[in-house]
Order: C-alpha cells, then structure tokens, then sequence
C-alpha cells in the first residue's frame, strides 16, 4: 500500500494536506486515504498539497501531527475485506479514543496526585502547627498547674500570716486594755493627789516667800551696817589725818620728842582699808574694837 507523511500539524477542521511526496497518488480527484483512523477524500492535488473532505466513510475528524503516515485507500476492496477495515478502522480510532481517555484520565490523576501532594504538605504542616501548639497548651497547661499550686501556698500562708496576726491583735488589745485601765487607776491618784499637791504647792510658795523677805531685810540691815561703818571708818580716817598734821611738827623737830604709844601709829605709810567680805576694817581693828553687829 503507497504512503507518504504529512508535513504540517493538522486539527481536526483542516481541509488542506500538504504531504512529503504526493506522485504515487491519483492526479485525478475522488480517491481516498487514511491517516491514523480517520478516511479522508481526496478531491483534488495540485502537487503536494490536497484538497480534502475530513471524517469520510463515518470516521472521526482528528488531529495529526507532522510526520503522520498517510496511506492509499482503494475502494475495489471485497465485502470481507471492507467490513475488516471498517472494523479495524473503528477499533483503532476507539483505541485512540481510548488512549486519549487515558491521556486525560492519566492527566487527571497526575493532577489529582499534585493535590494530594499538596494536601499532604498542608496536613504536615497542620499537623506540625497542632504539635507545636499541642506543647503550648500542654506548657500552658503545666504553667497553669505550677502557679496554682504557689498561689495555693501563698494563700495557705496568708491565711496562716492573717491568723498569726488575729492572735497578736488580740494580744495586744489585751494589753491595751490593761494599759488602759492602768492609766485609769494613775489618773484617779493624782486627782486624788491635785488637791493635796495645790495646796502644799501654795504652803511652800508662801513658805519660800517669807524666806526670800526675810533674807532681803537681812541684806539690808547688813548693808546699813556696812553703810555705817565705811562712814565711821572716813570719819576715823579724817581724824587721823587732821591728828597727823597736828602731831607732825613733834615728829620731826630738830630734836625729836619720842611719844610714846603714838609713834607706832602715825609712823604706819599704809592706810586702814575696808574689807566688804568680812564686813570688818582690819587696820582699825588693829587700833580700836569693832562694835559687835547688830543681832
């Protein structure tokens, strides 16, 4: 059987062929041919290129590529031997149907793996985050436990501070109570005392206040005294000197009359002086008594 290939890519509309070498075909038009499963008629040639009508003989119009084989059909074929084409015809196209069904099928499985693919990398990653988040709620679980137990203890020890400290108020309202009624008794003493205390307060005040009186009129008394004295001590002093002056040409005459008794005392360069401590004037007290003072 003569054949050639074709030399473009046809779809299944296309109704110009161009093959390889179109000599061992017919010049003239209405022969067919056969390019997979699909019965062409060829209704002219001009060269290599023919002019076609597509799916003849109840064939399918399908798509080739290039480099297709393309086969001489002759129509003086026997009954047998037509209705054996016929039948491999529909058996290659329904193979080819078949085998583009499985492309399709295959195309969808390869799709369907893509998702199961990627739904598997998201169910590991899912399942990656519920882990990790597993072990936070698992620490989050186990944090949560730690700090109920401390906040139980803590609690167990405030109610035992809280009671400790119960007690010790108790205690110490005791002992203000106590305190307190202490004060009370000390209170009532020294009201009990006040009356008594002014008027021994007043007894003492009077008392100190006749003293002081009484050591005033004594100053006094002794600063007359001592008024009085300095007086006759000048007065005794002016004697003195007037006397020296009367006795000083006997003193020292040409010839010095020694009076006895005298001379002892005008002959003494330091003159009498007044003693305020003693309250006595120890050069006249050399010469004269002092009058005893006044009692």
């Amino acid at each position: 059987m003569p054949s050639t290939l074709i030399t473009v890519t046809l779809d299944e509309t296309e109704t110009t062929i161009l093959v390889q070498d179109a000599s061992m075909f017919p010049i003239k038009s209405g022969f067919t041919i056969l390019i997979g499963s699909e019965v062409i008629l060829v209704k002219s040639r001009n060269l290599n290129t023919l002019n076609v009508q597509r799916g003849y003989q109840g064939t399918i119009a399908t798509p080739h590529e290039n480099g297709e084989e393309v086969n001489r059909v002759f129509r003086r074929l026997t009954e047998l031997t037509q209705g054996k084409v016929d039948y491999a015809m529909l058996a290659k196209n329904q193979l080819k149907q078949s085998a583009d069904a499985i492309k399709v099928q295959q195309s969808n499985v390869d799709l369907a793996n893509e998702i199961v693919k990627g739904l598997k990398q998201k169910y590991d990653t899912d399942e990656a985050n519920a882990a990790k988040a597993r072990a936070k709620a698992l620490a989050a679980a186990q944090a949560e436990i730690t700090a109920g137990k401390l906040l139980s203890v803590a609690t167990e020890t405030l109610i035992s501070d809280a009671q400790l400290a119960t007690t010790q108020a108790a205690t110490s309202l005791d002992v203000y109570n106590s305190a307190k009624t202490n004060a009370d008794i000390v209170i009532a003493d020294l009201e009990a005392l006040k009356g008594p205390h002014q008027t021994l307060a007043v007894e003492v005040n009077n008392r100190v206040k006749i003293a002081q009186d009484a050591i005033v009129n004594e100053l006094m008394a002794e600063v007359v005294l001592l008024n009085t004295i300095t007086a006759f001590q000048n007065i005794f002093l002016n004697q003195v000197a007037s006397l020296t002056d009367i006795v000083n040409p006997f003193l020292n005459p040409p010839n010095p009359i020694k009076l006895a008794g005298f001379e002892s005392i005008l002959m003494k360069k330091d003159l009498p002086v007044l003693d305020p401590q003693k309250n006595i004037i120890p050069a006249i007290g050399e010469i004269l008594p002092i009058p005893p003072q006044r009692p």
